[in-house]
Formats: C-alpha cells, sequence, structure tokens
C-alpha cells in the first residue's frame, strides 16, 4: 500500500506505513514510537514523548526520512517534536490492542511492581 503524495491536508496511515517501511534498529524505534502530527506539503511531523528523546537524535531522523522518502517516492522533510503521543504511536495503538483498557491495566501491573 502506498500513503498519500503529501499536497495540502493528505493523511497517511501511519502504522501501516511503519510496518512497511525498510528501517531497523533505532531508526525503527523512533518510527514505532512517534506519533504522526501532521504530513502536508512535503513535510512529516511527528511527535515522541520526553521518554523516548534519545531515539530522535539525527542520524535516526535521518534513517526514518531516507525510508520514507523511498516508502512515499518523493523528497520530504521531517520534523520531529518532543511531546506527547497521544495515544497515536503503533506502539501506543499495540499496547492497547493488547490491553483493551487504553493501557491502564499495563500501568497498575507496572505501578504494582
Amino acid at each position: 500500500m502506498q500513503a498519500a503524495a503529501g499536497g495540502a491536508g493528505d493523511a497517511i496511515d501511519w502504522p501501516e506505513t511503519v510496518r512497511s517501511l525498510n528501517l531497523i534498529g533505532v531508526a525503527r524505534q523512533l518510527a514505532q514510537r512517534s506519533a504522526l502530527v501532521g504530513y502536508a506539503n512535503g513535510v512529516i511531523e511527528l511527535s515522541i514523548a520526553a521518554s523516548f528523546r534519545h531515539l530522535a537524535e539525527a542520524p535516526y531522523q535521518e534513517k526514518l526520512r531516507a525510508a520514507l522518502e523511498e516508502f512515499l517516492g518523493r523528497k520530504l522533510r521531517l520534523k520531529v517534536h518532543i511531546g506527547e503521543t497521544a495515544g497515536g504511536s503503533v506502539q501506543d495503538r499495540a499496547v492497547e490492542a493488547i490491553t483493551g483498557d487504553g493501557g491502564a491495566s499495563m500501568a497498575s501491573e507496572i505501578t504494582r511492581s
């Protein structure tokens, strides 16, 4: 599946895109733990939680940008903001799918440990 071309207001299925990217290691973790904020005019904006700030270093962003360009077939700019993912990262959605409660049961297990 190819994602949208990146014009004004275009949509991108971030989880599907991440699964399709040819990435490994830290760059893949950056993609999985980021949430899509927006995609318009050739700019992809992502947000990543402060606890994963180390994943947003320049070399990993560059690898992610290159993989996105290859997948989408066009030049892109990538902006990564440190902030909340609001449940929009691939990892957040996986936790939601497993727990079915927005991660509340996992969070209570962690706090009990």
